[in-house]
């Protein structure tokens, strides 16, 4: 037995408009958060003019190194930036510079008075570094120009052959002594006797005036060196130090002088016998080298020739597989000629049957 449903009262349904509750607050959208600032990370802005005073004298040292400007994060090989180091202009080139461009400007025939005057300048300033230079230098160019004029003042024609030669043996005496103290002043370990002279007095030149440039700061290196000599010697002071107090290392009593000699005059007669002994071990090496270059080629030699014995052998096999073919072919026309022989002889003989039994016919 089925209960009945009670039937929907639609009195008590709501028809009214349907109503959405809103929040009170306006939604806000999210913003991104602010970037954190990072000491590490250096943003400052570079104008065109400042970037010019600080990067005029910067050139780039990794000669073995691609130096990328593009601004890639990728590094290459393991590095992403460049070592620079600072040069500046020296006074000579500066000098040269300003003179190239003086050239420049006449050419192009612009101010000329304004250039006549700045090149009248230019050779001031030129004079007067020369006169600044070093006094080696200024004697130097003293000297080369007295042999100069001594050189040019001789003539072979106007030297008579028994009155001044005596007084010329003594000028290239005294000519001789001056070059000896220079060379002992300057130094001849760089000398080059395949250089002219010219060239080795316009080396000394550039020697002098980097060592009298006032702008090249000698002590400020002088101190450095010095700076990193004492702290080297402390290193190693308490290296050993160190060394002493982990009992790595004996401590060695000093050693007197006497006893230092004594064992140098106990070793000469091995170093005598060493000294008797040393040219023959270098000589035989020597020979044990050019013998090494023989077995070398020897080695070489045998092994291209190795190579053309194997390529003989498998040029001969080969050979031998195309005789095996052409003997079987031989062998097949041998028999297919024995096999046409036989079928002609065949046909002979019943051809002379025929001719047998017509003869008998008639």
């Amino acid at each position: 037995m089925s209960k009945e449903q009670d039937p929907i009262e639609w009195d008590t349904v709501d028809t009214g408009p349907e109503v959405f509750e809103t929040s009170d607050v306006e939604s806000v959208e999210m913003l991104d958060p602010p970037e954190e600032q990072s000491t590490d990370v250096d943003k400052s802005v570079l104008h065109p003019s400042s970037a010019k005073e600080h990067f005029e004298h910067s050139v780039v040292t990794d000669k073995n190194e691609v130096v990328d400007f593009l601004g890639s994060l990728i590094s290459i090989h393991g590095n992403s930036g460049y070592n620079v180091r600072r040069v500046y202009e020296m006074p000579a080139q500066k000098l040269a510079r300003i003179q190239a461009e003086l050239e420049e400007l006449k050419t192009q025939k612009i101010h000329e008075n304004e250039v006549d005057k700045l090149t009248e300048d230019l050779e001031k300033l030129l004079g007067t570094e020369n006169l600044d230079a070093g006094i080696h230098e200024q004697k130097l160019r003293t000297v080369f120009e007295q042999i100069s004029q001594r050189l040019t003042g001789l003539d072979e024609s106007s030297i008579p052959a028994s009155g001044n030669r005596k007084r010329s043996e003594a000028e290239v005496l005294e000519l001789e002594k001056r070059l000896h103290e220079l060379e002992e002043i300057v130094g001849v370990e760089d000398f080059d006797s395949s250089k002219s002279v010219r060239n080795h007095v316009d080396d000394l030149g550039r020697k002098l005036e980097v060592l009298y440039d006032p702008e090249y700061d000698m002590g400020h290196l002088k101190g450095e060196i010095k700076r990193l000599a004492k702290e080297m010697d402390e290193l190693n002071a308490k290296r050993r130090m160190a060394q002493i107090a982990n009992g790595d290392i004996a401590v060695k009593p000093s050693t007197p002088f006497d006893t230092k000699v004594d064992s140098i005059y106990e070793i000469l007669p091995e170093m005598e016998k060493a000294m008797a002994v040393v040219p023959n071990l270098v000589s035989r090496l020597k020979s044990l080298h050019h013998v090494h270059a023989e077995i070398g080629h020897s080695v070489s030699a045998i092994s291209d020739i190795d190579k053309t014995i194997q390529s003989l052998h498998l040029e001969m096999k080969t050979w031998n597989e195309n005789l095996d073919q052409v003997n079987l072919a031989i062998d097949a026309h041998t028999k297919k000629f024995e096999a046409n022989r036989e079928g002609i002889e065949a046909r002979i003989e019943g051809f002379e049957k025929r001719l047998a039994d017509i003869s008998r016919i008639e």
